[in-house]
């Protein structure tokens, strides 16, 4: 395994405003989304029988359940909606380490017309080889609210016969009358619409998939005019088609925005200490946050800006800028092997006799030696030579690596006096 992801738990939960145990649930879903905000915590409230039923949705779930309230986590396993089964589930389920990860990178939406694209890009840990993944979303909204009596809520806990039944704002269902009439009820986390059925979109993502890759959907959907965009939530699902159990998942606000990391630095090369300035030039909205980790050990080194930092000793670092918006959903991008220090870059020379640059480089490697160069090699990190030139009569050479995939090769230089390998990096 290449990275670590993080496991977001989706639990989708059987209810209705005709149960009277119901409530349960919608404490339950409440608590828990007050609770866990850092997106690992996804949970959707699946009507039956009632105004807001989505028939798919409540025939999907039906096979998982036999009563309500219940739900099911990730399609894998049933829990009861209550806190003391529902919260345990939910830590246990968090700790699993996926292969897989998805997230939405890019949307738009018309207001007026209600016309929704949202760009799912999924990621995996490691190559794997034949795989079968749908991807599927899932239009949830909050707030939700009627007025006819299918909109009022059983309610069996009215009373206190069945105890306290107490939400995380302190509403305790045992002092509400059954039904609560509709003109006071408010239902969130409802799932509204899915989008590429229960099962998903089946051949949106090859058998055999790669490391580094990422896997690209495009979902559209109309989104309804009676919903309220403020209390709209997508969320993207990983769907492993040969169990239907739901790999990963990914929620975000309809109105936030996405934002694209970005960044820049006044240099990549140098001898340590090594002095850089990095430039933030992410794009795609507001930055509330930002969480800069310049050698990717997991540990953020600043919250700035535009910081600097000092690179103590050689070698090469990935650098990792994650931006937050402001609704609290995170973007990271990692820049491999970004800083070199200790090895060969714009004016910093090899034991004073050699000299190549830029490096990294895209099109053009240029060398400089003190003494006549009569020979120059390179070749990748398997060892396989890409290019020589045993007729050399200069002190200088221009290498032509446009032809180069991507990567870190080495550059074997050879004088009258000495030899010399250098490391390179090709972007």
């Amino acid at each position: 395994m290449n990275e670590i992801f993080v496991k977001n738990v989706v639990y989708e939960e059987g209810t209705g405003t005709w149960c009277g145990w119901c409530p349960r649930g919608l404490v339950g879903l409440n608590t828990m989304a007050h609770n866990y905000t850092d997106g690992t915590w996804i949970g959707i409230g699946v009507h039956n029988g009632d105004p807001m039923k989505v028939t798919e949705y409540d025939q999907g779930i039906g096979t998982f359940i036999s009563g309500y309230p219940s739900g099911v986590m990730n399609r894998e396993n049933v829990f009861d909606p209550g806190l003391s089964s529902l919260e345990p589930a939910y830590m246990t389920a968090k700790q699993d380490i996926p292969l897989e990860k998805i997230a939405i990178t890019a949307k738009t939406w018309d207001e007026g017309t209600g016309e929704l694209t949202v760009e799912a890009t999924s990621n995996f840990a490691m190559d794997l080889t034949g795989t079968s993944y749908n991807v599927a979303m899932v239009i949830v909204e909050s707030g939700v609210t009627g007025t006819t009596s299918q909109w009022n809520q059983r309610n069996y806990y009215s009373g206190g016969g069945n105890g306290n039944l107490i939400d995380w704002d302190g509403t305790n269902w045992a002092n509400l009358p059954d039904p609560v009439p509709a003109a006071d009820m408010v239902y969130n986390h409802v799932g509204r619409a899915l989008v590429g059925g229960w099962n998903g979109f089946p051949g949106t993502i090859p058998a055999d998939v790669t490391y580094g890759t990422s896997y690209v959907y495009e979902f559209t959907h109309t989104l309804d005019a009676s919903y309220n965009p403020a209390d709209v939530d997508l969320v993207v699902m990983l769907i492993d088609a040969t169990t239907g159990i739901i790999a990963n998942a990914y929620e975000f606000p309809l109105e936030a925005d996405v934002l694209m990391p970005e960044f820049s630095s006044d240099e990549v090369d140098g001898e340590a200490p090594f002095l850089v300035n990095f430039i933030d030039e992410t794009q795609g909205g507001t930055v509330a946050a930002w969480s800069w980790d310049f050698n990717n050990d997991g540990v953020e080194d600043s919250n700035v800006q535009n910081p600097s930092y000092t690179y103590e000793t050689g070698g090469d670092y990935s650098v990792a800028l994650t931006v937050t918006n402001e609704t609290g959903n995170s973007f990271k991008l990692v820049k491999t092997s970004y800083i070199h220090t200790d090895f060969v870059g714009l004016g910093n020379v090899i034991e004073n006799k050699f000299k190549c640059y830029p490096n990294p480089a895209k099109d053009v490697i240029n060398v400089q030696s003190v003494d006549n160069l009569k020979s120059i090699r390179i070749f990748n990190v398997s060892g396989q030579t890409i290019y020589s030139d045993y007729i050399i009569s200069s002190k200088s050479q221009s290498i032509d690596i446009s032809s180069c995939e991507k990567g870190v090769f080495f550059m074997e230089l050879t004088t009258e006096a000495d030899t010399k390998v250098v490391k390179f990096v090709v972007n």
